[in-house]
């Protein structure tokens, strides 16, 4: 979603064919069925410190925020 986000702000969606809009959508959500699909095979995390699970969130939402700040008009 990230990607048809910026591309929307980037302008200019004529440049791609109207038959690839399809598969630019379809492949990302597939891998998401499939990752989410997988996810009970994935062995559990237990008891990973508090530490390390804030570190985890809080690098996460440092990335997100330039994305945030981008697709935001």
């Amino acid at each position: 979603m990230l990607y048809l986000g910026l591309g929307h702000r980037l302008g200019n969606w004529s440049v791609v064919p109207g038959r690839l809009w399809p598969l630019g959508v379809g492949l990302p959500a597939a891998g998401i069925v499939l990752a989410a699909y997988r996810w009970r095979g994935l062995p559990p995390l237990a008891g990973a410190p508090p530490w390390r699970r804030l570190t985890s969130a809080a690098f996460s939402a440092l990335l997100a925020a330039p994305a945030l700040v981008i697709l935001t008009p």
